[in-house]
């Protein structure tokens, strides 16, 4: 990575605020995980500080003239060849005042896509110009990547298919084979689980973790686990990482649901650190490479869950974890993000 840190540089923004519930909210560890992993490997940064998410005056102006004073350290410092890394959801013309600013130093600008809002939400005209400003792109899979392309995004285009994930605590001891099932994550949103309380599901044990205990009625097979530290995952409980999104649970429906047509959800990381097997919707974007690498099963409907945990062997269980151990190793480090930047870096070489 030392030849690569040479070429890279990237934009940290950094907030000034802070919630309590940050220290049990994982929605910020995929773009913090970036930043750490960078500058474990040295590469240089440009620091933006945001003053406040409150819209106000004063708060408008300070922004506005520490933007300024970025483009214009960035003038002053970018070397030719040199690779900006941005992550953070910038409008267009902020974006594209960054841009010019790299155009004038022979520089270049790469997109790392957490989110798409254009998929999600419908397609947004403004969030594809400013994509489009874009170099090169890391996406999250191929079909974001031939999504993008179908609506007229040509850059270079990389694929992460998992995010990376660093832990400070994990788990040591492998897991045993059983019918219990993790599901972590914004638990408000996740329309699906009150149907958890189902006749046929009720042999499949629901281990739920996140900030607020979902509104659904009890059930000896639903358990709510409370919260914990997204870098400690050494108290998770259960022997599957269930990956599912949307309104029901007879397929992944609604927008939401949809979207894991397209995206890499970051709980699916979280679960492989955890060395959890996945369980997956049959047409998610990462069913075939789960299917392909033993990391689990794929399912169109979570009504086949009972009878597709009662199949799996416990030589094929302790498979699973195998392959999900080695991934778990390469997450934890970093290696996802590594391969995704070297491939950008070896694609601007041919541009100079």
């Amino acid at each position: 990575m030392k030849e690569s840190a040479n070429r890279l540089c990237f934009l940290h923004v950094k907030e000034r605020f802070y919630d309590k519930r940050d220290h049990f909210n994982a929605s910020t560890k995929a773009k913090n995980d970036v930043v750490d992993f960078l500058s474990d490997w040295g590469v240089p940064f440009f620091l933006l500080k945001k003053n406040s998410t409150k819209v106000h005056i004063v708060n408008v102006c300070i922004d506005f003239f520490r933007f300024l004073g970025l483009l214009l350290q960035m003038y002053i410092s970018l070397s030719p060849g040199t690779i900006l890394l941005v992550q953070r959801r910038f409008s267009y013309p902020k974006l594209w005042c960054i841009k010019q600013v790299l155009k004038k130093r022979k520089s270049y600008l790469c997109v790392l896509v957490h989110d798409l809002n254009l998929i999600r939400f419908g397609l947004r005209k403004r969030e594809m110009k400013t994509l489009s400003l874009s170099d090169s792109l890391i996406v999250h899979s191929q079909a974001m990547k031939r999504f993008l392309e179908e609506k007229g995004v040509s850059c270079f285009m990389v694929t992460l298919n998992f995010f990376d994930y660093r832990i400070a605590k994990g788990r040591q001891e492998p897991r045993k084979r059983s019918n219990t099932v993790v599901f972590a994550g914004n638990l408000d949103k996740s329309a699906f689980l009150p149907d958890l309380v189902n006749e046929r599901l009720k042999a499949v044990t629901f281990n739920l973790y996140g900030y607020r205990a979902p509104k659904m009625n009890e059930a000896e097979n639903i358990c709510y686990k409370g919260s914990f530290s997204p870098s400690d995952v050494s108290a998770i409980e259960g022997a599957w990482g269930l990956v599912w999104d949307g309104t029901s649970i007879a397929s992944c429906e609604g927008v939401l649901g949809e979207y894991l047509r397209y995206n890499s959800p970051h709980k699916m990381s979280l679960y492989i650190v955890s060395r959890l097997p996945l369980i997956v919707w049959s047409h998610s974007s990462v069913a075939d490479f789960v299917k392909k690498e033993q990391l689990g099963i794929a399912i169109d409907s979570l009504y086949e869950l009972e009878q597709r945990l009662s199949e799996i062997t416990e030589d094929e269980y302790m498979r699973m974890q195998k392959n999900v151990q080695a991934l778990s190793e390469k997450l934890s480090s970093g290696q996802m993000f590594r391969c995704a930047l070297s491939e950008v870096v070896s694609y601007t070489k041919n541009l100079v």
